[in-house]
C-alpha cells in the first residue's frame, strides 16, 4: 500500500438499521470517514460525506481500509417477486444510496483499496445481500460464525441445502475461508457511563437475569431454575418484566452473576453490560465461533443445558463468593482491554492490514 493513504471509509446503512450506530461508534478514530448507504439520509450521529466526495477521494489515493456492514436488503429471493418489486419500488422512491453499494464496490476494488466485510446480525447465515460484499472482501467478520462456518451458506441457494454442495460450489468454497468471528461487544462511551454511574456497589445479589421468555422455551425453563434457587434462600432477581434502564443497571452492579441466554442470536448485549458492572457472565456454551471469548472458571461460567445442568452450575459456583467477585473483576478487564469498541475496531483494522498485505 502506498503511504499516503492514510485514512479508513466505513460505509453502512446509518440511516435506519440500529446494529450500525454502535459500527460507527467502534470506529470513532480520527483517520474514519463514514458513507451511509441507507434510505434515511439524516443521521446527526453519524456524519457521513455524499458519493460523490468519497470518489474524489478514492481517486486521489486517500483510503487504505474500506469496511462494509449492514447494508439495505434489496432483494429477498425467499419473497415473493411481486413483493421484492414493490420494495425496490419505495427505496428507489426515497433515494439513491441504499443501490450505491455495488458502485461502491466497483470504486473501491479500482482504486485498489483493502475491502473487510462486517456483518452484526442475529442470523446464523451470510444473507443473499451481503454476497457482493462477501466477494469484494478480504476477509468478511460476522458475529454467530456457526462452528462449522459452512453452515454459514446453508439455505441461501436451492444448492445449499447440505455442506457438502456448499464445498463443490466455487463461489462458497473460496469465500468460505474469508469467514471471521466477530463479538457486539459495547462501545467504548457506553463502557465509562457504566463504569462511572454504577461502578463502585457492593455485591448483593447472587444471579440476576431479566429478559423475555415469550417463545423462548430454554429461556423459561431456565427462569423455573431461578426460582428454585430463589426458594432455596438465595438471594435472586429473575423477571419477565423489563426493568427501567437506571433500575437494571443498578441490580446488575450489584451481582455476583448474571445469567446471560441466547436471544436471537448467542450474543448479546447484557453479556458485555454484565461484564462491565463486574457481574461474571453465566453462558449456555457457544454453538459459535467466538471472538476474544470469556473464559470459563477465569472470568465466566458456562453451562451445558438448561434445567438440571443450570441448576447444578450455579449452586456449585455460589459455593464460593468470594471467587466470583474475582471472577467478575476479571471479567470487567477482559471488556476493557478486549471487548469494548476501539479495542475491536483496532484488532480489525490490524487483521485486515496483515490480510491485505498479501494480497
Amino acid at each position: 500500500m502506498s503511504a499516503d493513504r492514510s485514512r479508513l471509509l466505513v460505509a453502512a446503512d446509518f440511516g435506519c438499521e440500529p446494529l450500525n450506530s454502535e459500527v460507527a461508534a467502534f470506529f470513532e478514530r480520527d483517520d474514519t470517514d463514514f458513507f451511509n448507504l441507507g434510505y434515511r439520509q439524516k443521521n446527526e450521529a453519524v456524519p457521513c460525506l455524499p458519493f460523490g466526495e468519497v470518489c474524489r477521494r478514492l481517486r486521489s489515493g486517500t483510503y487504505r481500509l474500506a469496511f462494509i456492514a449492514n447494508p439495505v436488503r434489496l432483494w429477498n429471493p425467499r419473497k415473493a417477486f411481486l413483493r421484492n418489486t414493490l420494495r425496490l419500488a419505495q427505496l428507489a422512491a426515497r433515494g439513491p444510496a441504499p443501490f450505491l453499494l455495488r458502485p461502491l464496490l466497483h470504486e473501491l476494488e479500482k482504486a485498489g483499496v483493502v475491502i473487510g466485510g462486517i456483518d452484526r446480525s442475529d442470523r446464523p447465515i451470510v444473507d443473499n445481500a451481503r454476497f457482493p460484499i462477501l466477494a469484494a472482501s478480504c476477509l468478511f467478520f460476522k458475529r454467530e460464525l456457526p462452528l462449522n462456518p459452512a453452515n454459514a451458506f446453508l439455505y441461501t441457494s436451492d444448492k445449499t441445502e447440505d455442506t457438502g454442495n456448499i464445498h463443490r460450489i466455487p463461489f462458497f468454497a473460496h469465500n468460505l475461508l474469508k469467514l471471521r468471528p466477530l463479538s457486539l461487544g459495547i462501545a467504548d462511551r457506553r463502557l465509562k457511563e457504566l463504569q462511572r454511574d454504577y461502578g463502585n456497589a457492593p455485591k448483593e445479589i447472587d444471579v440476576i437475569f431479566a429478559g423475555s421468555t415469550r417463545n423462548r422455551p430454554s429461556r423459561q425453563i431456565g427462569l423455573r431454575v431461578l426460582e428454585r434457587l430463589r426458594d432455596e434462600g438465595y438471594q435472586v432477581v429473575a423477571s419477565e418484566e423489563k426493568f427501567p434502564r437506571k433500575r437494571y443497571y443498578d441490580l446488575l452492579s450489584r451481582s455476583l452473576i448474571c445469567w446471560s441466554p441466547e436471544g436471537f442470536g448467542f450474543d448479546c448485549y447484557r453479556t458485555y453490560e454484565a461484564a462491565a458492572l463486574g457481574a461474571a457472565p453465566l453462558l449456555k456454551h457457544p454453538p459459535i465461533l467466538q471472538y476474544q471469548p470469556f473464559e470459563e472458571g477465569k472470568n465466566g461460567l458456562y453451562y451445558r443445558h438448561e434445567a438440571a445442568d443450570l441448576y447444578d452450575r450455579l449452586k456449585a459456583a455460589l459455593e464460593d463468593r468470594e471467587r466470583l467477585r474475582a471472577m467478575g473483576e476479571r471479567a470487567r478487564e477482559h471488556v476493557e482491554r478486549r471487548l469494548c469498541g476501539s479495542r475491536i475496531s483496532d484488532d480489525l483494522v490490524e487483521t485486515l492490514e496483515t490480510a491485505g498485505s498479501g494480497l
